[in-house]
């Protein structure tokens, strides 16, 4: 049974994943054309190592999304806290979107502050929904909101 609960923990991340990935490919970059004005003028030039900076900052929340639920996997007990983990976890998907999103953008462009918006929600938003859905029993109520979130289920 508890290879299954893994089994079901990695569908969960990939699940998570998978709707922020989606999300990252097929709106971001209109919503990038719609609100960012390159100063060379060129979006397309612009978007493509905006777009790589983000797949990587993904493939990172990716990765600490798979450990967590291997510490989780690994806890003993039913109330072991593995929060401030979890929140360090979150920190770094963070730090890694935006400090990979600073290197691409240029101070030039107008209306980059969308494009940092989007680079904090990319750090945000896969390492959470990859957490909070399916982490071991143990630490379940460790992402912040899961609670919430299992209630309304």
């Amino acid at each position: 049974m508890r290879s299954f609960r893994t089994e079901l923990s990695i569908v969960g991340v990939l699940l998570g994943f998978g709707i922020w990935f989606a999300f990252v490919e097929f709106v971001e970059p209109a919503i990038l054309e719609n609100l960012v004005t390159p100063s060379d003028g060129n979006i397309q030039d612009w978007t493509v190592p905006f777009m790589n900076s983000q797949h990587i900052a993904l493939a990172i929340g990716l990765s600490l999304a798979v450990i967590w639920h291997i510490v989780a996997r690994r806890s003993s007990g039913r109330h072991s806290d593995r929060r401030i983990l979890w929140i360090i976890s979150w920190a770094l998907c963070v730090a890694a979107s935006l400090s990979l999103e600073a290197t691409t953008l240029s101070e030039a462009n107008e209306g980059v502050e969308f494009a940092y918006i989007l680079g904090f929600l990319n750090g945000l938003a896969p390492f959470w929904l990859g957490t909070s859905w399916c982490t071991a029993g143990a630490c379940k109520y460790a992402p912040l909101g899961a609670g919430n979130l299992r209630g309304a289920f």
